[in-house]
């Protein structure tokens, strides 16, 4: 079965650059729709009960979440941030390293603010009750089983904490794949079946998984990249070894994108569609 796991050891710094850039509409999305921005000064936590704000920035990548609100935060002039924790977690070493290198770069470690960790979004590291909101940006339909991350989010949250989660319903190069492969590519299972292809169906999966308070809206964007940045994205992201464009689909996938879209001086147009979705532990 083809992957659409990234070997993220082989991305360069450009492509990291690039892949955030991409995921900044939805990041912040999520951030405005799980009542962290706009920031409130001081921040609050979710409940009364809760002395600190917890955020769990699961599947961080680099930390495009936590640096979105946190700047927020910064250019709110939040005479108290003394209540703010976050946790940046990811299954892939080379992100959190990469977190780490932002955390240090920006000075949010100080007082142990925000720290970065390797960890599993299936079985997370956390006792019960911890986070005030764990929030998974563009990263639950790269898991091998969601739904123990669902069950997860709920375990490590406090009473009343929200959970947020961004999925794509169509992602932009979906489309551009199906056209240049046509009836020879086969779309992988994340987008042809499971709790995640539909508003009735998100919502249905969270509430029965115990979350109140199920929202899901949906929202659309366009990106723009030139051809040669566009092709070095994909190649590293989905043309390796088990990959979807492996082998001989990526020649025909790039001479494809190349006569479309005019060659290295042309521009690539993605418009990608996802869900926002957001609940509450009771």
């Amino acid at each position: 079965m083809s992957s659409i796991k990234p070997d993220y050891s082989k991305f360069t710094d450009a492509d990291v650059q690039k892949m955030e850039q991409m995921s900044t509409t939805s990041a912040t999305a999520l951030l405005i729709q799980a009542g962290l921005l706009p920031v409130s000064s001081p921040p609050s936590p979710t409940s009364t009960e809760n002395s600190q704000l917890r955020i769990l920035d699961n599947a961080c990548g680099a930390g495009i979440v936590t640096s979105l609100f946190l700047d927020a935060l910064t250019i709110s002039k939040a005479k108290d941030t003394s209540n703010v924790r976050v946790t940046c977690a990811d299954f892939e070493p080379q992100m959190v390293k990469l977190a780490k290198e932002r955390i240090e770069k920006n000075g949010w470690n100080e007082n142990q603010r925000v720290e970065a960790v390797v960890a599993d979004a299936q079985a997370l590291p956390f006792e019960d009750n911890h986070f005030t909101h764990v929030l998974m940006n563009m990263g639950i339909q790269v898991v091998p089983d969601p739904a123990l991350v669902v069950k997860e989010s709920l375990r490590v949250l406090s009473p009343s904490g929200v959970f947020g989660i961004t999925s794509a319903s169509t992602p932009g190069w979906l489309p551009l794949i199906q056209s240049a492969l046509g009836t020879s590519f086969t779309p992988p299972p994340m987008f042809t079946s499971g709790p995640l292809l539909s508003k009735d169906s998100i919502n249905t999966w969270l509430t029965e998984a115990g979350f109140t308070q199920v929202e899901v809206k949906t929202l659309s964007f366009e990106t723009t990249s030139g051809v040669e940045e566009h092709l070095g994205v994909m190649r590293r992201m989905l043309g390796g070894e088990g990959g979807m464009l492996e082998g001989e689909r990526w020649d025909v996938y790039e001479a494809y994108v190349r006569e479309r879209f005019g060659g290295g001086e042309g521009e690539v147009r993605m418009r990608s569609e996802m869900f926002v979705t957001t609940g509450r532990k009771a």
